[in-house]
């Protein structure tokens, strides 16, 4: 989400809970499918192949994909390959031995969404520090989700990511970040920043929903430019991206909506 984007925060019911851990279920499902199909490593993948595979699930069960015409884009899920970092369009381009490549994507279900990313690598990475990167990415998100409670300032969120990504030192891209989730609309307040200050911006409360999506890429050179076909952000070199979407519920409590034992290691 780009952080220029600003509006009001909407709070919750238990009823959008309800239908976003529906929602959530199902994005978990596809990432899964997507990383054990990635993992498998079959000839002639394509990325076009992938976002078939995505959208005869979501739709088998009755969900629509969130992010298929959202401000007009094309696809039915974000795939982004190598120095592609986020907001891909799926092409027929093929899957080559070594390519780090993430899925990002949405389901909405009666109006509540789901929204999350995974990154792994087809066939062999073609160095140990992209693994390293990858690792740490996730290791950064799960560290940010860990510190998710009311009444914390939404700023340490950013600050944990920065803090991970300072020590295990890959650049940390900041343009883009996570963000509040809403009624059919995916990009909502609040924007939750990779880079922030523990004590900076609102306080979490009962209601919140958000996405928290860390990006690393190799090297300290974090600049991003967005190509020619108006959505891929692409970076400098090699990156990779993370995202779950959380919520706290009226007593408080943490669900991660997209949650899933997923792990880098078991997809490298």
């Amino acid at each position: 989400m780009d952080k220029s984007r600003e509006d009001l925060v909407r709070l919750h019911d238990e009823d959008w809970l309800r239908r976003q851990k529906i929602a959530g279920k199902i994005v978990s499902h596809v990432l899964r499918n997507f990383a054990d199909t990635v993992r498998s490593k079959p000839e002639d993948l394509s990325l076009k192949q992938l976002e078939r595979d995505a959208l005869a699930y979501i739709r088998s069960v009755d969900c629509t994909p969130t992010f298929l015409g959202y401000h007009g884009f094309p696809g039915v899920v974000c795939l982004s390959v190598n120095q592609g970092l986020v907001h891909g369009i799926p092409t027929d381009y093929v899957l080559q031995d070594g390519d780090v490549v993430t899925m990002d994507v949405g389901v909405t279900y009666e109006g509540a969404i789901g929204d999350a990313a995974f990154t792994c690598v087809y066939g062999t990475a073609k160095s140990d520090e992209v693994i390293r990167m990858l690792k740490a990415c996730q290791g950064a998100l799960d560290a940010a989700v860990g510190l998710v409670e009311v009444g914390k300032h939404l700023g340490l969120i950013g600050h944990t990511i920065s803090q991970e990504a300072r020590r295990t030192g890959y650049g940390l891209v900041t343009l883009y970040g996570g963000h509040g989730l809403d009624y059919d609309k995916p990009h909502a307040s609040p924007f939750v920043a990779n880079r922030s200050q523990a004590f900076e911006g609102i306080r979490m409360q009962p209601g919140l929903a958000i996405a928290i999506e860390p990006m690393f890429v190799m090297g300290q050179d974090s600049a991003t430019k967005v190509l020619e076909d108006g959505w891929t952000v692409e970076a400098q070199d090699v990156g990779c991206h993370f995202e779950h979407s959380i919520t706290l519920d009226n007593t408080g409590e943490v669900h991660l909506i997209t949650g899933h034992d997923m792990q880098v290691e078991d997809y490298v």
